[in-house]
């Protein structure tokens, strides 16, 4: 019959060179054990306050910019204040059967419902909502940069869709 180690349940021969094994198998148990109780006796040490150097080349930041993105990112490109990222949008799911139903009016995809741990709710990821119509937000972005890119193309015919509306019975309102 084999030995075996009673706490994680790992087999050694029934021989001597076996019983040795297990021996040193136990011993390793006992220093992880011993390790893990000294480490949650201990408090754990923190510097928290800067040091000379890093005191001198302080610069403020406000906290409510800092993600934990930016963080891990720091030494690559720096990112702009204004730059939009459809991966970190979200909306959450609503309540209503009828608007939970709807799909993406430009794609007409379904929503993918995520459970976010930071909301501690469901989400809709790579949402946005925009005058209570939910878009995803990769296909808006999409969309504008597309119409965008239109009128540059073609801005004197957009100018003459502006001037037609114009003319309409409603008309469009003279500014001063």
């Amino acid at each position: 019959m084999s030995l075996q180690c009673r706490t994680c349940a790992k087999r050694f021969e029934d021989t001597d060179d076996g019983r040795k094994r297990r021996d040193a198998h136990l011993d390793w148990h006992f220093r992880i054990n011993n390790r893990l109780r000294e480490i949650s006796l201990r408090g754990q040490s923190r510097c928290w306050y800067f040091d000379e150097e890093e005191w001198i080349k302080y610069t403020y930041q406000d906290v409510s910019s800092i993600t934990p993105e930016s963080l891990e990112n720091n030494s690559e490109k720096p990112k702009k204040e204004n730059e939009f990222n459809p991966d970190e949008s979200y909306v959450l799911v609503p309540t209503d059967p009828n608007v939970l139903n709807e799909p993406c009016p430009i794609c007409k995809e379904k929503f993918v419902s995520v459970w976010n741990e930071d909301v501690e709710e469901w989400v809709w990821k790579n949402a946005i909502s925009i005058e209570n119509v939910v878009y995803h937000a990769l296909c808006l972005s999409e969309a504008s940069v597309a119409s965008q890119s239109l009128l540059r193309e073609n801005p004197l015919e957009s100018t003459v869709e502006n001037e037609k509306s114009a003319n309409t019975v409603l008309g469009k309102r003279k500014t001063i």
